[in-house]
């Protein structure tokens, strides 16, 4: 149940159907988009296909090191509790 509430708020806290400006430049909803890797890729796509835009090499490099060490954490989150996984589930 928990990771259906999850999956819900990652939705709404994922600027798919609106961009981050509609969000205005303060408050925590413009700071949990900022911090969401999911709509930096999001931000990312939607400049090259919508708008034509080649991002720059820094911003697509920032983003492919801060998703890779969200997957190397997670990745070593998920061994650390491995064993007591199936208990669970």
């Amino acid at each position: 149940h928990i990771y259906q509430v999850f999956l819900r708020a990652l939705l709404f806290v994922t600027p798919i159907f609106y961009t981050r400006a509609f969000l205005g430049g303060t408050g925590l909803a413009h700071w949990l988009v900022v911090l969401n890797p999911l709509a930096q890729l999001i931000e990312l796509s939607r400049s090259i296909l919508l708008d034509g835009q080649v991002p720059s090499v820094a911003r697509v490099l920032a983003l492919f090191l801060i998703n890779a060490a969200c997957v190397v954490g997670t990745f070593r989150i998920f061994k650390r509790l491995e064993p007591r996984m199936a208990e669970y589930v």
